[in-house]
């Protein structure tokens, strides 16, 4: 998933790189300093950063440094966007292979050329690690990948808001990419729309368990019942309800959904069998502590 970090200062928001970037069809996270960065590099795993070389809460060599070391970040590809570099500066970042500079007086558009190159090449790579599968060879699959992009470049400049069939295709379309923020905006726009309400807020559910978020994926499946609870829709947001109720252990607020959902259609997938097991699960009497 093309998912970048990016340590916004001043400059950075007053280029409206982040938007840029999205705009090119990256999911991007955006903190405000060093430490902020790092509890998001280990929930999130972003591929890219992007820093300054002057961070305001931390020396950024020693954050780099630190990056490089664990081996759960060290494979991140780190794009440095500042005023200038000394040479000395400049050789240490190389020993970390640190290899792309780009500086702040120069067009923002050289830094999202250089992310677009870094992607591209990374895509190539790993096509061409794939030999002979369902997909092809690795320059077709990059084609694929690049002509998808470019259409929804030209889409996008045409697309109106009110446009809600298509924002919820596109949000199909790239949920199937894994490009799961974007995903989630689209379905946003749909979600305006009257008619697509209830199924843009499934979807949107969908993309937040993509994302391991749980509770935001209950927020906004709770969001769609508030409109209207009994409609044909309303049978799968209870289901799905359900589902994430039970996985969180909360096994008697997931029953009481799935009697919706019985209540509503008899046969919806498995709320039967689900049903019969979260009432055996809770009959059981709890463990005797004082004997254990």
């Amino acid at each position: 998933m093309a998912v970048i970090l990016v340590i916004e200062d001043p400059h950075i928001a007053e280029v409206g790189l982040v938007q840029r970037l999205k705009d090119n069809y990256y999911d991007v996270i955006t903190v405000a300093n060093a430490e902020a960065a790092m509890a998001e590099l280990h929930q999130h795993s972003p591929s890219a950063l992007i820093t300054d070389i002057n961070l305001s809460d931390q020396n950024c060599i020693e954050f780099l440094e630190n990056l490089r070391k664990n081996p759960e970040t060290r494979q991140i590809q780190v794009f440095i966007f500042t005023d200038e570099i000394d040479i000395k500066t400049e050789a240490f970042l190389k020993g970390l292979k640190i290899f792309d500079f780009f500086t702040k007086k120069i067009d923002v558009q050289f830094l999202i050329r250089g992310v677009d190159r870094y992607y591209r090449e990374l895509l190539q790579k790993q096509q061409q690690e794939m030999s002979g599968d369902e997909y092809g060879s690795g320059d077709e699959t990059v084609d694929v990948r690049l002509s998808f992009q470019e259409f929804h470049k030209g889409l996008q400049q045409h697309l109106l808001k009110e446009d809600y069939d298509t924002h919820y295709e596109l949000g199909i379309s790239y949920m199937d990419m894994g490009i799961i923020n974007s995903a989630i905006r689209e379905f946003q726009m749909a979600a305006r729309s009257p008619t697509l309400f209830q199924a843009a807020c499934y979807m949107i559910s969908q993309c937040f368990i993509k994302k391991n978020m749980p509770k935001e994926a209950i927020q906004s499946l709770q969001r769609g019942l508030s409109r209207d609870a009994n409609s044909e829709e309303a049978v799968g947001l209870h289901y799905e309800m359900a589902i994430i109720l039970k996985k969180l252990g909360k096994k008697k607020e997931s029953l009481a959904y799935l009697q919706r959902v019985r209540e509503k259609d008899e046969d919806f997938r498995e709320a039967n069998k689900l049903m019969e097991e979260l009432e055996k699960e809770l009959a059981q009497p709890p463990p005797d502590r004082a004997n254990t």
